[in-house]
């Protein structure tokens, strides 16, 4: 195969040296080596040069529209690749430096160039401007790489850097159009992130894996392209009415995992990409993988940061507030108090038993706003079950079975199992009032006491996180320790002020319960009334038929006595045979009907009862108006007086 002849545009204003020139080439017979073609104006020079391709310019630069080096910087502003020849008259060394400094190839003088040796100083220039584009293309493309870099390294946003790089790879390859797609959380799509030009519009378009260019791109981990895009029959239906010609598809890879794809493209012509081109968009993928693999990692680091943050924070919330319920021995109080530190995190609380008839989750407690579950229920149309005290409650089985804390996403679908038949659009309005949203997720944890659970503490809040699990074991622990705390102190403090034998309050119960009793009567303005009751014959009893008839005898007084007196009054067993009953009164108390209301409940027992003796007391009462202080100790002495009197009657009697 030969050499194909060189296409030269000559721009000489003298029609002598051109005939000059062809007649030399034909004579050296080299003229099968050139395609000459004429223009005796600069602009006709450069109205050709914008048309059509050239492997060289000779020049002459004595024309009539433009002299000296400008003409040079003229036709290099329209065709910078094509390297120029000045051909001119003048032997001027000084000039000929200055043409060469103003980007001419060569510097030939007329007449003394032969056709070898100007086609060798065209091939010469042709190779040597070569050499000089490929130079500065390489130069372009370290400086785009060394910018890119910098980038990298600064505080960009991630989506700007990404932007520079597609519209740096584009440029260099002097295509208008790029793009870059990120593989998404699932594997198995990939998202257009950001567009360079036109492709800007299709920003957010999502392809899968192994379809259009970038997806099969991504499948194969390889470069792949398309000659003409607009008649490809594989090109996907999002990009339909697409611009593109030849496009080229780079995988971003991170340790050998395609995370992304770069793609460039072309809107004015079709055809294949050169190593060339496909190296140079493969550098930029590359520098692209490193930034989106640096932001993530930043990123992770961040969020760890920001977690690590705020599980301090919600550890030391949970820790006062541990400390807030460990300052309370009153159940009741240590459960709202439980309930209004969480809701100062933003999460609601339940308190749930085991029911040990059933072995479900019954709830005891909940901090849910009560105005907000009334407005639910309302929108409902009946109660919410779960959210009340006495309610069974929904608990993950393996919560009780297994004692491992439960994490659960969402809790909506909870409430809709339990609101079946409630309209959407209800149902929705609802959650709304209970600030319960798609968001809302819940962590179970069981309440263990040696060994053995017997509850559940729930939270739910929008804030929640299953990292969150081992702070919030912790203050379970807090508030299981609480409870059986006060558990105990109740059984305790019951024992100091229960009657063993009766099941009555003893004298400190009484007296301790008397003076609240008497606080509560003066505060609403009521009065005061004491019973003191003293069962007849108590010693002969005790002589005649042994001490354990006796504690029967004061067992059965003490269950006459509480179902002649309110469940309200405060009935106790003073001493060994002796009562003692208060109740808060009107400002006229029914005294009259309480002895025989006594004598009915003492005359139906010893009827209903087969005992070895009668049961009977001798009674005497005391009563304190409302509206001045209640001297209990005077109460006691007319009480007590009262009572002899009456038992000094019935003696008599006897």
């Amino acid at each position: 195969m030969g050499i194909a002849p060189l296409r030269v545009l000559t721009i000489e204003d003298n029609p002598a040296d051109i005939d000059l020139l062809r007649e030399t080439i034909e004579l050296e017979g080299k003229a099968a080596n050139f395609d000459l073609v004429w223009e005796n104006r600069l602009s006709g020079g450069l109205a050709r040069l914008a048309q059509q391709p050239f492997d060289a310019v000779l020049l002459d630069l004595n024309l009539p529209d433009s002299q000296g080096l400008e003409s040079i910087a003229r036709v290099r502003g329209v065709a910078a690749a094509v390297p120029v020849l000045v051909m001119t008259g003048v032997s001027d060394e000084e000039l000929a430096l200055r043409a060469m400094q103003a980007g001419a190839q060569d510097y030939l003088l007329k007449g003394q160039v032969s056709p070898a040796l100007l086609e060798r100083a065209i091939r010469y220039s042709i190779e040597r401007k070569h050499i000089q584009a490929a130079q500065e293309r390489r130069a372009r493309e370290l400086e785009a790489l060394y910018q890119t870099s910098l980038d990298i390294n600064s505080e960009i946003e991630l989506s700007t850097i990404l932007t520079s790089i597609v519209e740096r790879a584009a440029r260099l390859l002097d295509m208008p159009l790029g793009g870059l797609y990120l593989l998404e959380p699932d594997g198995q799509h990939l998202r257009l992130a950001v567009g360079h030009n036109d492709v800007n519009r299709f920003v957010g378009v999502t392809l899968r894996i192994g379809e259009g260019v970038a997806g099969i791109a991504a499948e194969r981990g390889a470069p792949f392209w398309v000659e003409d895009h607009l008649t490809w029959e594989a090109k996907p239906r999002q990009f339909e009415n697409s611009p593109f010609r030849r496009v080229l598809g780079i995988p971003m890879k991170v340790r050998g995992k395609v995370i992304g794809v770069i793609h460039i493209s072309d809107d004015r012509r079709a055809g294949r990409f050169t190593e060339d081109e496909i190296r140079l968009v493969g550098l930029f993928a590359d520098q692209a993988a490193m930034v989106v693999e640096k932001a993530r990692l930043l990123e992770a680091e961040r969020q760890k940061g920001l977690e690590l943050e705020r599980s301090n924070r919600l550890a030391a919330a949970l820790s006062q507030a541990a400390v807030q319920v460990q300052a309370t021995l009153d159940i009741h109080q240590m459960m709202e108090v439980t309930g209004a530190e969480l809701l100062k995190l933003g999460i609601n609380l339940m308190i749930a038993q085991i029911d040990p008839s059933s072995g479900r989750l019954v709830v005891t407690y909940t901090s849910v706003v009560a105005n907000g579950l009334a407005e639910a229920e309302r929108l409902v149309g009946q109660p919410i079950n779960g959210l009340h005290a006495g309610d069974f409650v929904y608990c993950p089985s393996e919560l009780l079975t297994t004692r491992k804390p439960s994490f659960l996403p969402q809790i909506k679908p909870m409430f809709r199992h339990v609101l079946p038949k409630t309209p959407p659009e209800v149902f929705d309005d609802a959650m709304r009032c209970l600030k319960i949203t798609e968001e809302t997720s819940s962590v179970y944890l069981p309440m263990v006491i040696k060994d053995q659970v017997f509850g559940a503490l729930i939270v739910w809040g929008n804030d929640l996180h299953e990292s969150d699990i081992p702070s919030y074991n912790v203050f379970t622990s807090h508030v299981t320790a609480a409870l059986e705390n006060t558990r105990l102190y109740n059984e305790i403090q019951k024992l100091a002020i229960m009657d063993e034998l009766t099941g009555l309050y003893n004298r400190r119960g009484f007296f301790t319960l008397a003076v609240q009793h008497i606080h509560l009567a003066q505060r609403v303005k009521k009065g005061v009334l004491l019973i003191f009751a003293d069962i007849d014959g108590m010693k002969t009893i005790n002589d005649t038929l042994g001490h354990g008839q006796g504690d029967q005898a004061l067992i059965d007084a003490a269950g006459v006595l509480k179902q002649t007196y309110r469940s309200a009054d405060i009935i106790a067993r003073v001493g060994g045979d002796e009562f003692a009953i208060l109740a808060v009164t009107g400002a006229r108390p029914e005294t009259g009907s309480l002895p025989e209301r006594l004598s009915e409940q003492i005359a139906n027992f010893n009827a209903t009862h087969q005992r070895p003796y009668k049961l009977s007391f001798s009674t005497g009462m005391a009563h304190w108006p409302p509206g001045k202080p209640v001297d209990l100790d005077l109460l006691l002495s007319e009480a007590d007086a009262r009572m002899y009197e009456d038992k000094r009657a019935r003696k008599d009697r006897r």
